[in-house]
């Protein structure tokens, strides 16, 4: 999965892949990814296939969509996690 943040005349240019930064570097399937902007940062939130089933994992990016840190995986569960749902709140976000 990637992330491009471009401005209108970028994206219809055809000049906007060449801006992708790399979300998801796992064997498994990444789908539906999520995501919110708070001031000056995204919080994109996706499940990720690990081990035959779903997990949430986030990444925090800055407004250019640049990464802050490292991918992290949410959830451990027995069962698949799936539709995560996340909001802006305060200085952050909020994720359930």
């Amino acid at each position: 999965m990637y992330l491009t943040v471009v401005s209108e005349e970028v994206l219809v240019s055809g000049q906007a892949e060449a801006k992708r930064v790399r979300v998801t570097d796992t064997s498994g399937e990444s789908i539906g990814p999520y995501f919110k902007w708070n001031r000056d940062q995204i919080w994109l939130t996706w499940p990720d296939e690990v081990s035959g089933q779903y997990e949430v994992f986030f990444k925090l990016f800055d407004s250019a969509g640049q990464p802050l840190r490292e991918a992290r995986r949410l959830t451990a569960n027995l069962m698949a996690s799936l539709i995560p749902a996340v909001t802006p709140w305060a200085e952050g976000f909020a994720l359930v």
